[in-house]
């Protein structure tokens, strides 16, 4: 693995994602709290909208800052194998996600 320095820059950079994130979230939930749907609809939706985007943004700092000793799942994932390798970052490897 190439060692990646974290500076300031990058926990600022990685704090502002997650509240971003979270806001989002956040208004997610307000909008999953209206409205008649069937629980099954509403689970789907949390499920979809609200873990998966929230769970992959974590895994993209975990991809990028992450100890390999404490987190070894992320070291079979093909991208962390060339983030390690070429010593980038997850967005300089795929660029942005769309939010």
């Amino acid at each position: 693995m190439t060692h990646r320095v974290l500076e300031e820059r990058d926990v600022e950079e990685i704090i502002e994602d997650l509240r971003q994130e979270l806001n989002r979230a956040s208004r997610f939930l307000e909008r999953l709290e209206e409205g008649e749907r069937p629980l099954h609809v509403k689970i789907f939706d949390f499920e979809l909208h609200l873990v998966s985007p929230l769970y992959y943004r974590l895994q993209r700092h975990l991809i990028d800052w992450g100890d390999r000793t404490i987190y070894p799942h992320l070291s079979g994932l093909e991208i962390t194998k060339r983030a390690d390798q070429e010593g980038k970052k997850f967005n300089e490897l795929v660029g942005e996600w769309p939010r």
